[in-house]
Parts: C-alpha cells; structure tokens; sequence
C-alpha cells in the first residue's frame, strides 16, 4: 500500500472481485495519478495548469490518511512496533532518493558548478529529510532568481511527510498505552488529529497574513514550514482514525460501497479539485489565508468516496491510472531536476511544446527505470539481495528506451517557434540632436551619444546592478542603488521612503523590480505617485524564467500607463531569444546584454523641449502578456507580444518592445 507519493508496506494483494475483502484501495492510486500528474503539468508549462502545485497537498492527504491506517489496523491488533515502522520508511523512501542524488551530482559536477557550493548544502538536508527547514533557516526564498532552480528544492514535501512519520507514530503509541478500549482510542485519535489540523490552518492563516503574503512578503516560511503546512496530512489521518482502518487487512472491517449521494459528492469534489488546479495561482491571498484547508478537506472527502467500492472507485482503477499512480514516487522525485536541467534556450536550442513533451519523455523514462530497478526490488527482496530479480533489467532498459526515442521524434517533429521580425530599436540622441524621423539600422554603441547633462538614479535588483558599466557609459551621472536580491515588497517601499526624504534628485529615474516575486499593485501605485517631480521615470519589465514573471508584467503594464511621467521599457519583449546577452542562468547580463539594456533605457529617456516641459507620451500599445519561460510555473496563454509604437526623443512610446537587429 503506497501512501500519496511515498507509499506504505502493508503486505496485501490487489482486490479482484468486488465481493472480496478489499486489501488494496485500487482507485486511491488514480487520485496519486491526478496529483502527480497536476505537479507535472505545473512545472512543465502546460496550460491551465496554473494550480498544479495544489497536487503536493492532495498528495498530503492521501499519505495521511494511508500511513494511519496501517498504524491502527496493526498496532491496534498485533501492538505497536516503531523500529518496523521506520525502517520500513526508510526501505521504501531512501533507495530512490539516493539514487536521485547521486545522479543530480553527477550532472551539476557537469554543468551546474558554479553552484556546487549552494547544492552540496542541499544534499545534506536532503539526504536528512530536512530541506524544508533548511531553506526556511538559511532563507532560501523560492521567489527568488539566481541562476539555476535548484534542483533538490522539490524534496521539501518529502521532508515534510517524513518529519509527519517520525512524530505521528510517537503520538499514535501515546493514546494506545494511555487508553485501553478501541473505541475511545479512535475517537481521542480522530480528535487531536482535527485539532492539530485547525491548529496548523491557523499557523499558516495568521502567519501570513502577518507577513502580508503573498502581495508584501516571501511566502516560502509558510508554505515550507511542517507546522503551517501539515493540514493534509492532518485531515488524512483524522479520516484513517474516524474508520478505524476499514479495509486495511483482514481483521479489519470491509469498506462499505458508495451510495448515490457519495458518488454524487466525489464527482462534485474532483470537479472543484480540478477547477482550482486549472484556475488558482501560487500568489492568490485567500489561498494562503484558508484555501489550503479548503483544498485539503475537498481532497478528504475525495479520498472517502474513491476509496469505497463504487462507480467512481472504477473510474480512478483504471490500467493507465494506476500504472501512473503506482509511479508518482518516482515520477514525482525526477521531475524537477528534469525541468532544472532542460531550461529552454539555456540548456536546449528550442523552446514551446518541444520542451514541454521531451520533459514529460525524460520524467517517464527515468521513474520506470527507478520504479523497476531500486524501488521495487528492494521492496519486495530487501537491502541484502535487491537484484534477484535481475531478469527484468534488460527488458525494462529496452522499454525505456523505445519510450526515450518515439518521444525525442515527437518532440523534434513539433514545429519550432518561428519569430515575427519586429522593427529595429532607433538610436538614443543628444537633446541637441534634431528628432529622427527613421529608426537609424544599427545599434552599435559607438552610435549613441551620451547624454552627459542628464543625471540616472537606479532603483532594482541584480540586474540592474549588473548593468553599471554601460549604464556609466551612456549617461553622464549615474547613482545606482540596486542591490542583489533586492524584493519588490522591500524595493519599492524603500524607493517611496526616499522620494518623501527627497533623496531622489534625478533627470531619469529607471525602476528595474520582479525579477525575485510578483509586483504588490499597491506598492507600486505608491512609489509611482511619490515620484511624479521626476521628470522621466521608466519602468523596465523583467525577463525572468520563474514562475511569478507574466504576474509581475502584468502589474507594471496595468499600472504604470496611468502616470505621464512614466514609460515602460519591455525588456522581457526585447531580450527575447538573445541567449548570448545573458550568463548561464538567463536572468543576469553578460556584456553585450548590458549594452543592448542601456541602450533600451536610452530609448524611453523623456527628452525636454526648449522650455524644459516634457511633451505628453502616447498611449500605451497594448501586448498580450508575455508566458513565463521558467521551471516553477505554466504560462497563462499562447501569444506573442504585439508592435509598439515607435519612439522618438521629443515623444517617447508607453511601451517599447522592438528587437535589435
């Protein structure tokens, strides 16, 4: 009996009849399918997939819900036994872990070194089931962009669960030893476990909102955090107790089969499930306010239905969802490194559904390997001789391969992306230059001339920062004051604090911010509004391959338009498909990157008339937002930024996203 993306040992055999004692819950393995599934198609970009992540916590529920009932069915009957309950995790969760390890090693010894230092780190938690408070005490954001994802990250869901089997048990043994009658015990047991379960809704209610996650504060201690998070596995086990281990062995009572009305619940609970996956975003506040334990007891009742004998039991017992369920470990520890590693335009010359269905191909390949050769013998023979059934070595690697090879022609048959030529960037002049009534065709920085009398403040993250040089090479005073890492909810109210102190004192303020966590809308309103004497104020959308970016585009392009003084500078737009601008992560700039980024500024400098007034910018030229390019969130929608207006020095456009030639 697998719990969630872990499993159990309970020693049973899959039910065949419906008038046999149901040894193992068969549909409960398509509800495993539908969550790992959802996790995948999250970080793999597929559409309306915006909730995948929300796969993690059902994952949570049926771990909790499977792990206590093989508590009670045994120790219950035959006494409680820790040693055989621990190692029996260990047997089953390590093997592969190792394995995974071992192999993301290897490959950033190949091509991740410049960030062996921060990984080794990682390993250490890993390998402890401890990643969760790793990142939360080294204040690891998960909004934060600095080259590659990390690739362990995705194994502080496994920590969670394995600091759930460390502690749980203890408490299980405590109410066994204390409470004599079986009766008494499942209720006190299905008790603590709702009061726990409400106790962890309001940790992670309270602290976030506290925090002002996720708009004005890093969500990761909460959504990381065993105490905060925990309400799954909680609600799970609080159903296990409530049964008192229904259908899990043969001294234990069947599971009676779902009625009209249960049926009626489960499709009506699967519907809502699939809804918030297709419709809810990781920076959605009421999620972190109380839709996790709304999704939760969603998956609870679920979990109820599923698991009784029924129509919709049939449904979830089909051949390719339980072959996928029986697999989510597997496919659930491989997946990430598999995005990590296959970045697109970074790691592979292509990207779009080329990327999307060779990450799906790579993922199988490597669970079924992990399922048939580490998972499954030592399962079922033991540390001591694990490989006895070598027979299947052979056939498996021949399975996978033809699965590697029919995938890659699938994904090579795709047709790659071909991209519109957008017109050519015109060259930034000299307030004495007369205005060019043509974009010039060349964009060499010999060609712009600096504009010594215009003084730049600098406001953003290390990007900006990064961009110094050149940005002292084109402007005659620049006091930037980006710094590394730098968030938007301490970014911007910093920027409005020293607008009200008049510290800003500028020609050009330029606001680079997004690149680490979505824009708060209110925020920006409020360091928008405290810079309006600033005669041109330019703010820059970023290009980052993370999740929050198309949220973070779509603040600065509905916001910013309302402000005269204020243009958009699309760098997201204009770096596209410009691999040799950037360093290895995608984000940070290598020369040419810095060059092609001044110059974008110099573009969207407001230049004064003879009077010293600045003529009104034209409107905005609406684009479709732009899709995230990253590992940690799907695209919202297909489409591709549409042509700006073009601009000039005396009339610059809202909005310019031309590609250099």
């Amino acid at each position: 009996m697998r719990t969630g993306i872990v499993g159990s040992e309970v020693e049973t055999r899959t039910r065949t009849r419906r008038d046999k004692k149901a040894h193992y819950l068969t549909g409960l393995d398509g509800v495993r399918a539908f969550a790992v599934l959802a996790v995948l198609a999250y970080h793999f970009h597929v559409p309306f997939s915006t909730g995948g992540f929300l796969g993690v916590d059902i994952f949570f529920v049926l771990s909790g819900y499977l792990i206590s009932s093989q508590l009670w069915s045994r120790w219950a009957v035959q006494g409680p036994d820790l040693k055989m309950f621990w190692l029996a995790r260990m047997r089953r969760l390590f093997p592969a872990v190792f394995a995974l390890i071992l192999a993301c090693t290897v490959a950033m010894l190949i091509g991740g070194r410049d960030q062996l230092g921060v990984f080794f780190g990682d390993v250490g938690a890993a390998a402890t089931y401890t990643s969760n408070w790793w990142y939360i005490f080294h204040q690891r954001s998960y909004f934060e962009a600095s080259g590659r994802p990390p690739v362990l990250q995705h194994l502080w869901s496994l920590a969670v669960e394995e600091q759930f089997y460390v502690v749980w048990p203890l408490l299980v043994l405590l109410v066994l030893n204390n409470i004599p009658r079986q009766r008494a015990r499942r209720q006190v047991l299905t008790i603590v476990s709702l009061t726990l379960a409400v106790i962890s809704s309001l940790i992670m209610g309270f602290g976030s909102a506290m925090s002002k996650v996720p708009d004005a504060g890093d969500p990761s201690r909460w959504y990381f955090g065993t105490d905060s998070h925990a309400i799954g596995l909680l609600l799970g086990a609080a159903l296990a107790f409530h049964r008192g281990g229904a259908g899990f062995g043969s001294l234990m009572p069947t599971i009676r089969p779902a009625t009209r009305v249960h049926t009626g619940i489960g499709v009506f609970c699967l519907g809502l499930l699939v809804s918030a996956v297709t419709l809810i975003d990781e920076f959605s506040v009421p999620l972190y306010r109380f839709g996790f334990p709304i999704i939760s007891v969603i998956t609870v009742f679920l979990v109820a239905v599923v698991s009784r004998p029924g129509i919709l039991e049939e449904v979830f017992s089909i051949p390719l969802l339980r072959y996928i369920g029986q697999r989510s470990y597997g496919l659930y520890l491989w997946h990430w490194p598999v995005a990590a590693f296959t970045r697109p335009d970074l790691d592979l010359p292509f990207t779009g559904a080329r990327v999307m269905v060779l990450r799906f191909v790579l993922t199988f390949v490597l669970a079924e390997l992990s399922y048939q050769l580490i998972e499954q013998p030592v399962r079922l023979h033991g540390w001591r001789n694990p490989w006895r059934n070598m027979r299947w070595t052979f056939p498996v690697f021949r399975l996978s391969v033809i699965q590697l090879v029919a995938g890659m022609a699938v994904a090579f048959a795709i047709p790659a992306r071909v991209d519109v030529p957008q017109p050519q960037l015109p060259t930034a002049v000299a307030p004495s230059t007369p205005t060019p009534s043509k974009p010039t065709p060349s964009l060499s920085p010999e060609q712009v001339t600096p504009r010594l009398d215009l003084s730049l403040v600098v406001y953003g993250d290390s990007v900006p920062a990064g961009a110094q040089s050149a940005l002292q090479k084109f402007f005659g005073k620049v006091d930037n004051r980006a710094k590394v890492a730098e968030h938007s909810w301490k970014l911007l109210p910093e920027l409005s604090a020293d607008a009200a102190a008049g510290k800003i004192r500028a020609d050009v303020l330029v606001i680079h911010t997004g690149d680490n966590g979505i824009i708060p809308d209110a925020e920006l309103k409020r360091a928008l509004d405290s810079v309006k004497h600033i005669r041109s104020v330019i703010v820059v959308t970023p290009k980052v391959p993370r999740s929050w970016e198309r949220r973070a585009i779509q603040s600065i392009r509905s916001i910013t338009p309302g402000y005269a003084n204020a243009t958009i500078a699309d760098w997201h737009t204009y770096a596209q498909n410009k691999p040799s601008w950037f360093v290895s992560d995608g984000i940070h700039l290598a020369e040419p990157g810095k060059e092609a980024y001044t110059r974008l500024i110099l573009s969207q400098v407001a230049i004064p008339d003879s009077e010293g007034s600045l003529p009104k910018p034209t409107p905005t030229t609406s684009s479709p937002t732009p899709s995230a390019t990253g590992t940690s969130r799907p695209p919202g929608g297909p489409g591709r930024p549409g042509s700006p207006a073009r601009p000039t020095t005396r009339q610059p456009a809202r909005t310019s996203t031309t590609t250099p030639s």
